[in-house]
């Protein structure tokens, strides 16, 4: 399974790991970015490896997730369309969202209580706080309290790559 980039891969392990341990069989490879896929996805589909790749939607039709899709099916195989997806195929209510999204914010921000435990004086949301926080949870096997709804993201994102993968099979 392909992240777009290394946080949605230490995002992705951590949440699948700390909350849905041994209920999915793949593994994530951490991206390096969005359009750092073109020699890897040649060469899974030359040798018949059974792959997705999941993206943020974010961007349009030259840029971000959505942009990378239509530029990896135009540039490399059309095969790719089932094997290159952003998160509004996962569920059309995630259309827009890049992975942080996926956290619940409300009153009581989620994303920003995570970062706090690293950046206690943090006051407002900051991107790169929260996935340093994300990567230090998964590093040292720490957990947080995720609320309901954000597990149910996670589960919906986590279910749909585990039926694409055996779609393929």
């Amino acid at each position: 399974m392909f992240s777009e980039g290394k946080n949605d891969y230490y995002t992705f392990k951590w949440v699948k790991e700390t909350f849905f341990t041994n209920k999915y069989s793949f593994n994530f490879y951490p991206g390096a970015g969005v359009d750092k896929y073109k020699n890897i996805f040649r060469e899974y589909l030359v040798n018949g490896k059974c792959f997705i790749a999941v993206f943020d939607d974010d961007g349009d039709d030259t840029n971000g997730g959505i942009g990378a899709r239509k530029r990896y099916l135009d540039e490399i195989s059309q095969e790719l369309e089932k094997h290159i997806f952003t998160l509004a195929d996962v569920k059309t209510r995630f259309s827009g969202f890049c992975t942080e999204k996926l956290f619940l914010s409300d009153k009581t921000d989620e994303k920003l209580n995570i970062q706090q435990t690293l950046y206690p004086d943090d006051t407002e949301y900051n991107k790169t706080h929260f996935n340093k926080t994300i990567e230090n949870f998964l590093i040292t096997k720490s957990t947080f309290a995720l609320k309901k709804s954000t597990l149910n993201n996670f589960k919906a994102l986590f279910d749909f790559m585990e039926k694409k993968l055996n779609d393929l099979n």
